[in-house]
């Protein structure tokens, strides 16, 4: 589908039905966040709700790799050091095949990398940034396979922390403007940060930084006890929500700002 796209635009809804059949194809194949489980409770199965709970994760996930797709070298990046810190993560959960294909993803994107780099000859696209974001998605669940937990799922999320971000942030900015949640706008994470003065470099530079911080993290909250590892990846989530937040609020005030110029 990607692909196709590449070449020939499809409409946002029919990607989405695509998207969302080969999301189901993973769930039916008994891939799924089944439950909750709360320290000192019993386990809560979600049933069939786990189905449509899943789909939205690999369609999610799928398409916040596509979002972070505007600035050269930007998705393949993250890309890597997101695939890395999940190929451990699989290690550490006795996950050999997934983390074999994790770790080949990373050889696989980064030999794109090197002419991505800005100036980029070769770009991703969204037969790339769509199925990097597929398999990134979908490796958790091939730990535990029908019995995927959702704190099972905290450390990968934590991962792909600034894509989910920009996408959340994307969806709520595009509902609050009344405008399709598909529809493109120039607010997400590059466009804030080249905005605030930065250069491409010096982008990649902190996103990357950034990314490698959240897959630190996540890695080591797997060798921590229940609550320690809950309060490290909690406060890792309340200091890059800060963080966006304070530059989505610069930018916003710059604009304001050139409005009055103007």
């Amino acid at each position: 589908m990607g692909l196709v796209d590449d070449f020939h635009n499809l409409r946002a809804l029919l990607k989405l039905a695509l998207q969302v059949i080969a999301a189901t194809l993973v769930t039916v194949g008994g891939f799924t966040i089944s439950r909750l489980s709360i320290p000192g409770l019993s386990p809560i199965g979600f049933g069939v709700f786990s189905y449509p709970l899943t789909i939205l994760w690999l369609v999610g996930i799928s398409n916040a790799i596509n979002l972070v797709d505007g600035v050269d070298g930007l998705a393949g990046g993250i890309s890597i050091i997101a695939a890395l810190s999940i190929g451990l993560l699989c290690l550490q959960g006795d996950g050999g095949a997934p983390s074999v294909i994790a770790f080949s993803l990373v050889g696989a994107v980064f030999g794109f990398l090197l002419y991505n780099f800005p100036p980029a000859r070769i770009f991703m696209g969204d037969s790339g940034s769509l199925m990097i974001g597929f398999i990134l998605a979908t490796l958790p669940l091939t730990l535990a396979p029908g019995k995927t937990d959702v704190s099972d799922m905290i450390a990968p999320a934590t991962v792909l922390l600034l894509p989910i971000l920009d996408t959340a942030s994307a969806i709520v900015r595009r509902v609050r403007r009344r405008r399709p949640i598909y529809a493109p706008d120039k607010d997400h994470v590059h466009h804030k940060l080249l905005a605030a003065g930065v250069s491409k470099n010096q982008l990649l530079g902190l996103v990357y930084t950034a990314c490698a911080i959240f897959g630190i993290a996540a890695i080591v909250s797997r060798r921590l006890a229940v609550w320690p590892a809950f309060f490290l990846l909690v406060g890792v989530w309340l200091v890059a929500i800060a963080g966006y937040a304070v530059l989505s609020a610069r930018k916003q005030g710059k604009q304001a700002a050139q409005v009055e110029l103007d």
